[in-house]
């Protein structure tokens, strides 16, 4: 813009010219956006920054077509919609094009459903390399369509339900789903623009807990931000205060983010959010590590292993008991893994045959000690499966299942293993699951949420790539334990030794997920 020469006219002149001047930079002003943040991120420019506030470009002004019942939120991105009719035929189509197919959508509403906006992002997307030789890390993709475009998508389409001639009521707990979801910028957007609670938590009656005990595992929008290791969330959710109480039981950010085991490891809590977490020092249970080492089942000779040590906390079952209220409190909400030792009993009444008045150990079993109700008898070890013995229509929650019982109203077929020494699964995830090792020593290596991922590589060669990473964490499962996985956390684990157990998941109906469980 050329300015006018007005500094030749005395002083009414030059007054002028601040006038214009003026104008000039209020419409420059109005006309910037200063929302983009500047922080780095781990060294990583703004721009690249998972959810980062991006600076606004001219938007032309469009006509939705919402005729149809779904409205298409980005031009040329069928994958980001609008739910403006449930009953849409076009949404059915949607849902048969994608819905199932983990390579064009996700197979899991958890991963790509947030209200009425919907994005099909991919629970599996083949990474540039391959399978066979890389990982497909869910919230760092580079490949199309890209986490970028998954938050861009939630954002765009929570500005368009304002736009449309339609009244959209949202839920105060979808603010809890955005962060359950991993999406920075469409919890930024609720946050700030439509002004949500992220404490909120819906009141809860007598009657809804006599009629759904689930509903106490909500949690809210800061404590699913933290048991997905979303430490950018956590931080636009807290808006940089860390002291303050999340819970019913006085708790604060700091005090989650400084559990041992939990989802915001120590590396990015001091990185991102200041917080200095010390040295953590788990809770251990008692194994007789040299037993272990000296039982033929647990003989290993595919690579040496002598690391019996657990980087979360394992809890001995014969010193001590973890009651709901305590799995609820300090692992599920907090999104936390946890390890029950010596928890397998042995020789359950899953038959007329006699059994063992008191509690035996795996550990026991492998030093053959008897019973002292039969000690002529060697003592066995049996659960009844529906899913492998149909016929006898058996409840798999007895025995060592009792736990998981107290914990879940779960009921359902249970995966068998067994593998040989050196054998194993790659990194996978998943929704919450249970294991339960009878047979070997298992070695784990796990990831919280934001660091999941599939891959077709060996667990030796995923362990190399990860086992020195600042958000990977190890154990190692002995005979006897039953180690809890929480929702999403990306893990894989290598047999020492021949190994038999059992393991399930626990599917959406037994537990709470935000945004999506009535």
């Amino acid at each position: 813009m050329k300015l006018p020469n007005l500094l030749n006219h005395g002083t009414v002149s030059f007054l002028a010219t601040c006038a214009v001047l003026n104008v000039i930079f209020v419409v420059a002003y109005l006309t910037t956006d200063y929302s983009a943040e500047t922080t780095d991120f781990l060294g990583i420019g703004p721009s690249s920054v998972r959810g980062a506030a991006q600076p606004k470009q001219p938007t032309p002004t469009l006509e939705y077509d919402i005729s149809d019942g779904v409205v298409d939120v980005v031009p040329g991105d069928p994958r980001c919609i609008l739910i403006v009719d449930e009953e849409s035929s076009k949404l059915d189509d949607l849902e048969r094009q994608y819905e199932g197919n983990t390579e064009l959508g996700v197979g899991d509403a958890e991963s790509y459903s947030l209200g009425p906006c919907l994005y099909y992002y991919p629970m599996r997307n083949k990474p540039e390399l391959g399978y066979i030789k890389d990982i497909d890390w869910f919230h760092f993709r580079t490949s199309k369509p890209t986490v970028e475009a998954r938050d861009s998508c939630f954002v765009k389409c929570l500005d368009l339900m304002e736009e449309l001639p339609i009244t959209f009521k949202l839920d105060p707990g979808i603010l809890s789903a955005a962060s359950w979801m991993g999406l920075a910028g469409a919890s930024r957007k609720l946050l700030h623009k439509f002004n949500l609670d992220p404490l909120y938590r819906p009141e809860v009656t007598q009657r809804d807990m006599e009629r759904d005990d689930s509903i106490r595992l909500r949690p809210n929008a800061m404590q699913a931000a933290i048991s997905g290791g979303y430490t950018d969330i956590v931080k636009i959710l807290s808006k940089g205060d860390y002291t303050k109480e999340i819970d019913e039981w006085g708790r604060t950010v700091e005090d989650y983010v400084r559990m041992v085991g939990s989802p915001i490891r120590p590396h990015f809590a001091k990185s991102i959010l200041g917080i200095h977490v010390q040295d953590q020092v788990p809770r251990t249970g008692i194994f007789d590590a040299e037993l272990a080492g000296e039982s033929e089942w647990n003989r290993t000779e595919s690579e040496p292993f002598d690391d019996f040590s657990c980087e979360f906390d394992v809890i001995d079952s014969e010193i001590e008991d973890l009651p709901y209220e305590e799995f609820l409190r300090d692992y599920y909400l907090p999104g936390r893994p946890v390890v029950l030792r010596n928890h397998v009993s042995t020789y359950p009444p899953l038959s007329m045959q006699k059994h063992c008045s008191h509690q035996m150990s795996i550990e026991q079993l492998e030093r053959n000690e008897r019973c002292e109700d039969n000690p002529k008898l060697h003592m066995m070890h049996a659960e009844n499966f529906d899913e492998v013995f149909g016929i006898y229509n058996g409840d798999p929650l007895r025995g060592g299942f009792r736990k998981i019982k107290e914990w879940f109203d779960l009921k359902q077929s249970w995966q068998i293993f067994f593998g040989s020494d050196g054998s194993g699964a790659t990194m996978h995830w998943h929704a919450a699951a249970f294991n339960i090792l009878y047979v070997g020593v298992k070695e784990w290596h796990i990831t919280p949420p934001l660091y999941r991922g599939w891959s077709g590589m060996t667990a030796q060669s995923v362990k190399k790539k990860i086992a020195d990473e600042p958000h990977s964490m190890k154990c190692t499962q002995m005979p006897g334990d039953l180690i809890y996985i929480p929702d999403h956390w990306g893990h894989m684990t290598i047999n020492h030794g021949f190994g038999i157990g059992v393991a399930a998941i626990v599917e959406q109906r037994h537990r709470y997920v935000p945004g999506l469980t009535k």
